[in-house]
């Protein structure tokens, strides 16, 4: 396949979208194609990344009747399937020649049924919670994707780091590429066990997914920015979509109830998915050196529904010492050459491309669990060690890589992954964050579903 040659012109950006047939990803593509009808000098391409082929090609219908000069293409992908995603992202690179925004967007919250005591509770103690929080929903455990994945985690996050991680070399190309994010408001530190990051034992795994993105999105500005590749977090508010589907009556009484609790000053209830795309489309077009990475951008809106971008703490995450981290780590990556041993005692280069010191592969953490050294340098020589000892983990891993994808490719991304995630702050809990972004080495065989 040729590449597209509307794309060889610079005013047109390529915009991919994942779950853009309908939500806050097809809102975000009305947005940039109401952009390029304002801005004849800046135009986007809107390619709508999603699974199902009928429902893309009726999103796609209805953006043209809406933008008729608008330029609007699809390409299928399912962010939960490994093997779907890589399939894409060679259908993107087949036709493209840079992509200048990738909406990490397309996510699931699935429900095994609603727990009524939890509103009337809520009503009377926690009425804020009510109108922002996900607790109604009781969510199921153990859902697994056909390859063995927490499935949430798939969708909401893993999926969408494969991706980036395929695409780079296509976003390095473009003039100001940029990742954005869609979050969730409802995303905590607590909603986070490291010791099941995939949350297959818990019973929050969106929440969970949601939270792994904010830390990811933080940290992986520490290499892309080298390539002027720009990571953002964002979360579109409370937006009534259909990612929980309601019945009629559930649906109706839902939306009275957060357009009354808007009116009475709750400012997160952006409700429609116009507004809540607002912030996806503000963190796209504002100039780059305006914008932070280091925060969550976040869609509100006033009583009166005018919608308007704040800016997020990302709970447990310190600048100063993030920004201290990637220096050292930088330093000492740059400053020696090591090599690891395999069971015959041979030099051998890791997954990723890096490469390991004896006596540094052979020793496991002291302890998973840890309080976190004081001084930098142990927190570094720490988190180092178990980066070595999970790159050594994941070349023993008995996983099955996705029919036609070479092992190394994405265990290689496990262990990239790895390594990006010392950027997150040790001391709260950044060792332990560390051991997270191994992603794929338990996924042997006997976790699969029968």
């Amino acid at each position: 396949m040729s590449k597209n040659p509307k794309t060889k012109d610079s005013k047109v950006k390529i915009a991919i979208i994942t779950g853009a047939n309908s939500g806050v990803g097809y809102g975000v593509a009305q947005r940039l194609l109401d952009h390029s009808v304002k801005n004849p000098d800046e135009q986007f391409m809107v390619v709508l990344a999603c699974r199902n082929q009928a429902r893309a090609t009726t999103a796609r219908n209805d953006l043209l009747k809406e933008f008729p000069e608008g330029l609007v293409e699809i390409v299928l992908v399912d962010v939960a399937s490994i093997e779907s995603v890589f399939k894409c992202c060679k259908e993107i690179k087949d036709r493209y020649n840079r992509v200048d925004l990738l909406f990490c967007n397309a996510g699931i919250l699935s429900i095994s049924y609603m727990d009524w005591k939890v509103p009337f509770k809520q009503l009377l103690f926690d009425p804020v919670a009510l109108f922002s929080k996900t607790d109604v929903i009781v969510q199921p455990v153990g859902k697994l994707t056909s390859e063995g994945l927490g499935k949430t985690f798939a969708c909401n996050f893993f999926g969408h780091y494969v991706m980036i991680r395929e695409l780079e070399d296509l976003l390095s190309q473009a003039k100001d590429p940029r990742i954005i994010w869609t979050g969730s408001y409802t995303s905590t530190k607590e909603s986070l066990n490291m010791d099941d990051y995939q949350c297959n034992k818990g019973n929050v795994p969106y929440e969970s997914s949601k939270r792994i993105m904010d830390i990811i999105s933080i940290g992986l500005n520490s290499r892309l920015n080298k390539q002027n590749i720009y990571s953002f977090a964002t979360h579109p508010g409370v937006v009534s979509t259909n990612i929980v589907r309601l019945g009629w009556l559930t649906s109706g009484l839902k939306n009275i109830g957060l357009y009354t609790a808007r009116t009475l000053g709750m400012r997160v209830q952006t409700i429609t998915s116009w507004n809540g795309s607002y912030v996806n489309y503000y963190v796209a077009t504002q100039p780059i050196e305006s914008l932070v990475t280091t925060i969550k951008y976040g869609g509100y809106c006033n009583p009166l529904g005018k919608v308007y971008v704040d800016k997020d703490v990302v709970e447990g995450y310190d600048e100063a010492e993030t920004e201290a981290s990637p220096k050292e780590a930088e330093t000492e990556t740059n400053n020696e050459e090591t090599t690891t041993t395999n069971n015959n005692g041979n030099a051998s280069v890791d997954a990723s491309g890096g490469s390991i010191s004896n006596d540094i592969a052979s020793q496991k953490p002291e302890s998973m669990d840890v309080d976190a050294p004081s001084e930098w340098e142990s927190r570094i020589s720490r988190s180092r060690r178990m980066v070595y000892y999970y790159n050594h983990r994941i070349k023993e891993s008995t996983w099955d890589p996705p029919v036609g994808v070479d092992p190394n490719t994405i265990r290689g991304y496990a262990s990239q992954n790895i390594q990006e995630l010392q950027s997150i702050n040790p001391l709260e809990g950044g060792e332990s964050q560390i051991r997270a972004s191994h992603l794929l080495v338990k996924h042997d065989k006997s976790r699969r579903p029968s």
